[in-house]
């Protein structure tokens, strides 16, 4: 059985070395944890979101923001344990991109935090957009 400092640093390295974006968040909404994962996909540095609420973060529209802020809340109220969201985000180098999160509380050192693992889904919608697109001409053709 492992102790609780190598259930942390098991973490820590799995965190770093995830193909998908990781993002921590206390109860309040401040930022406490990107992941490098993270800053790849958004082109932002590590300290562009540490200790920044979320309606701060560089990567969502304000008009965005409201459904993340909402299952905070639900999530807070014990509403929900965890959900999944698409939504619509933005990189350092003014690309736009689709993400897709999973959020769901976390414990930490005795605190529950939020976590939401993100998923670049951009080229996924893109491809399923032409093939709506062809499909939508092949009927034309029949």
């Amino acid at each position: 059985m492992s102790s609780k400092g190598d259930a942390d640093a098991r973490f820590n390295a799995i965190s770093e070395i995830s193909p998908d974006g990781i993002i921590t968040s206390n109860f309040f909404g401040y930022i406490t944890y990107v992941n490098p994962s993270f800053c790849s996909l958004t082109g932002f540095e590590y300290d562009d979101f540490i200790g920044k609420h979320l309606i701060q973060i560089p990567t969502m529209e304000k008009q965005d923001l409201g459904p993340f802020l909402n299952i905070l809340k639900d999530i807070m109220a014990g509403k929900i344990t965890s959900t999944s969201i698409t939504f619509p985000f933005h990189r350092k180098d003014g690309s736009s991109g689709i993400g897709d999160a999973y959020a769901s509380i976390l414990k930490v050192k005795n605190k529950r935090e939020i976590i939401a693992i993100v998923k670049d889904i951009t080229r996924q919608v893109e491809l399923e957009k032409e093939k709506e697109e062809y499909m939508n001409n092949l009927e034309k053709m029949v």
